[in-house]
């Protein structure tokens, strides 16, 4: 892997997140449609018996530099992650952090929140057909931050908070003690750097297959789930900073999130 050369010498204050814009954008999320006010029958595991759950997760990430020359401060990271996945009916949470390690330069540290909200429509409801065809329409709010473990370079990490608008569609699927969503949902949306006034774009793509089994004894149940995101940063040249160019902050990347977790 591509990783930076010899460091430039720090010239900006220490990065900070922009905890407003993510206030108004959970906000947000959290007051979006939920799925199970769009449908009584199969609203993602909603309805009369709405349940929620809770997992840990393993996740492949693959996120790498998508311009042209590589810059000398290179936030590639490609190694596996561990994090958590929180979900309801019309709401998501996942947040997930690891370390590249690395022998010839710095270590990265990689931090990923995503929220992410929406409403479902039916458009051929049946309450006898097995599967339902779903359009879900949401809100995604992310946060996405790579950082060296040292002061070496006046470009300290990539540190971006993101919102974005989207829609898909989904099928659903449910029985007494089994619930199954698969859903797909392309983003697009602003990407705002966490230190100075540069504002840029990022496109998604979203999918999620989760499986509930239970509550058994009405109590607790067991979930599965995988999902799949692609994202890319786009951000204009930078006024803070001379060796910031339009493509420094571009990259694009994927990640594989695979959990078992509890459902209640």
């Amino acid at each position: 892997m591509r990783r930076a050369g010899t460091p430039m010498h720090r010239r900006g204050g220490r990065s900070t997140l922009r905890i407003p814009a993510l206030l108004i954008a959970a906000a947000m999320v959290a007051f979006a449609p939920r799925a199970d006010d769009a449908f009584a029958q199969i609203s993602y595991g909603g309805g009369p018996q709405a349940y929620q759950s809770i997992a840990p997760a393993y996740i492949g990430v693959d996120f790498t530099f998508d311009g042209g020359e590589l810059p000398e401060s290179s936030f590639e990271f490609v190694e596996p992650v561990w994090g958590i996945v929180y979900s309801r009916p019309g709401f998501s949470f996942s947040a997930a952090r690891g370390v590249q390690d690395a022998s010839d330069s710095d270590d990265l540290t990689l931090i990923d929140v995503l929220l992410l909200g929406y409403g479902a429509f039916t458009p051929f409801r049946s309450e006898t057909r097995a599967f339902e065809l779903l359009v879900p329409v949401g809100l995604s709010s992310g946060y996405r931050k790579v950082s060296r473990n040292s002061a070496s370079s006046v470009i300290q990490a990539f540190e971006f908070t993101t919102f974005s608008i989207g829609a898909g569609l989904g099928l659903g699927h449910r029985t007494e003690k089994t619930n199954l969503l698969i859903r797909a949902m392309p983003f697009y949306g602003l990407a705002t750097r966490s230190i100075g006034n540069e504002n840029g774009s990022t496109a998604t793509f979203d999918t999620d297959v989760e499986l509930g089994l239970g509550p058994f004894s009405d109590r607790i149940g067991v979930t599965l789930g995988y999902g799949f995101r692609w994202q890319k940063w786009n951000l204009k040249a930078s006024a803070l900073f001379e060796g910031i160019s339009d493509e420094t902050f571009d990259y694009s990347g994927t990640m594989h999130t695979f959990r078992v977790g509890v459902l209640f």
